[in-house]
């Protein structure tokens, strides 16, 4: 169950590594690409990384609460599933906050995904575009 939830977000980063590795290497070999290709393709490295980001926060309906629930040990992935029912709720609440009580709940927890997947994604291409310029 883990691995079919983690397949999505981890698309992205992959995807994500692989346009920023792409825009390295042009980079390394001095090819300058016009802007209207330029920044699509950083577009893509920011939305991939926002949507792994988003997908990996372990609330139902999003994959990052199946994958907590496959890499928890069995008592503690028991108790974790009785907020499968409020999951969309909460996911709603943390959305809306903003507009409702002004406070920007989802930031404070996406920021550490955030710095995570982004983290990830820009070593990764890094060490993908110096393995390939070598």
């Amino acid at each position: 169950m883990a691995v079919v939830s983690a397949a999505g977000p981890v698309s992205n980063v992959l995807l994500a590594m692989i346009v920023h590795s792409i825009t390295m290497l042009l980079t390394a070999y001095d090819v300058h690409l016009p802007p209207w290709i330029a920044s699509p393709l950083e577009s893509a490295v920011s939305v991939n990384i926002g949507l792994a980001a988003f997908n990996f926060i372990p609330l139902p309906p999003l994959d990052g609460y199946a994958l907590a629930l496959g890499v928890l040990p069995q008592r503690a992935a028991m108790a974790f599933a009785t907020i499968e029912r409020y999951g969309p709720a909460i996911l709603m609440l943390l959305i809306f906050a903003p507009s409702m009580i002004r406070i920007d709940l989802l930031s404070y927890v996406l920021k550490p995904i955030l710095a995570a997947v982004a983290a990830v994604v820009y070593l990764g291409s890094t060490l993908i575009a110096h393995l390939l310029i070598l």
